[in-house]
């Protein structure tokens, strides 16, 4: 019995010395892990841009390439991939190209073409706003000036609440800017201030030229000071043109 297990030993020690390794030595034997590539999702991570349109035929003018620009924009929103929205992207980027492109010949015409530019009587900037402002406010002062060497300014009341509150607005214009000023209470009877002054409604303030007498409604009911001195301004630029 004893020789019969030494004899088997002797025969699988060779065999079982010749093998690898197994068990938990099984690390030396170990392969490098390969996976297989997806080719559909190398696809779907392609950064590459697809050409200006995906279309057979590319647009021909402004028009056909904002249509195009809108088609691919309503594709993408509609099924949102990469390929879709890259379509839009790429034609966006053309169109912003052409603005671009656009606006930078426009600034050059404006330097060739100083007419053409709008912008320099009416500005849009910060301070040529502020500038324009600041004259504007100059004229305003000299035309108000003008108005109180030649006219008259008369303030038709009467015992309204309305017609009160209007009083103070004038009589405080009328010191801010030395404007002669005379104010007439009513008592509610329009005959004779309709007779002489030509007015219509009440409470009215009418600018009276000092030379001729002649009478200019400046405006009816109540009003703020600067909405007056506007009114007042426009009278007086359409009677001395």
């Amino acid at each position: 019995m004893i020789g019969s297990y030494f004899s088997l030993i002797l025969f699988v020690w060779p065999s079982f010395f010749n093998t690898k390794d197994e068990g938990w030595h099984f690390y030396h034997d170990k392969e490098p892990i390969t996976t297989k590539k997806d080719p559909d999702q190398a696809k779907k991570n392609s950064t590459s841009l697809p050409s200006l349109t995906p279309h057979e035929k590319p647009p021909q003018n402004l028009k056909e390439l904002k249509a195009l620009a809108q088609e691919l924009l309503d594709e993408a929103v509609w099924q949102p991939t990469h390929q879709n929205i890259a379509n839009y992207q790429c034609v966006q980027k053309h169109l912003m190209e052409r603005s671009e492109r656009f606006a930078t010949l426009w600034a050059e015409n404006l330097v060739r073409e100083p007419d053409l530019d709008n912008t320099i009587d009416h500005p849009t900037s910060y301070y040529g706003l502020l500038a324009q402002k600041e004259a504007q406010a100059q004229q305003h002062q000299k035309m108000l000036q003008i108005i109180a060497q030649n006219f008259m300014l008369v303030l038709l009341v009467d015992n309204t609440q309305a017609a009160q509150k209007l009083h103070t607005i004038v009589k405080t214009m009328a010191q801010e800017h030395r404007l002669p000023l005379i104010v007439v209470d009513t008592h509610g009877n329009i005959e004779e201030p309709k007779t002489k002054w030509g007015v219509k409604r009440l409470p009215a303030l009418v600018m009276v030229e000092l030379k001729t007498g002649q009478p200019h409604i400046v405006h009816y009911g109540l009003r703020a000071q600067d909405e007056l001195e506007a009114r007042m301004i426009q009278n007086l630029r359409r009677i001395i043109p």
